[in-house]
């Protein structure tokens, strides 16, 4: 059994943002809720940024407390669980008020992990 990079989780979390970003960038609400594939890539790639959170070591989630983990992991459960209650508005703003933000502290992050491994 080979062990991942503890780090890897978090280059995940950067990759899904950016993901979802392409493709929902410069939707609004009715756009997302027009566009059936854009919904459901970018319902996957949040789903996915909340499953890669949830993998972070705990130490390293308490080390990045600018991270906002729990509301993270929180989007994906309630993706993967209560999928019929889901909003396109909110989807919007997280993409639109959220992702960038959680790319720069990914970026931050991820440097530092760099710098302790040099």
């Amino acid at each position: 059994m080979s062990r991942r990079d503890p780090s890897a989780p978090l280059h995940d979390m950067r990759e899904y943002a950016l993901s979802a970003i392409r493709v929902a960038g410069g939707l609004g609400a009715d756009q997302l809720r027009a566009s059936e594939m854009a919904r459901l890539a970018l319902e996957r790639a949040l789903e996915v940024i909340g499953e890669a959170a949830n993998r972070v070591p705990k130490e390293t989630r308490e080390a990045l407390t600018q991270i906002p983990w729990a509301a993270i992991i929180g989007l994906r459960n309630i993706l993967a669980h209560a999928y019929d209650d889901v909003r396109d508005e909110i989807l919007v703003n997280v993409v639109r008020d959220n992702l960038p933000d959680l790319i720069e502290q990914l970026d931050r992050a991820l440097s530092l992990t760099r710098d302790h491994k040099d």
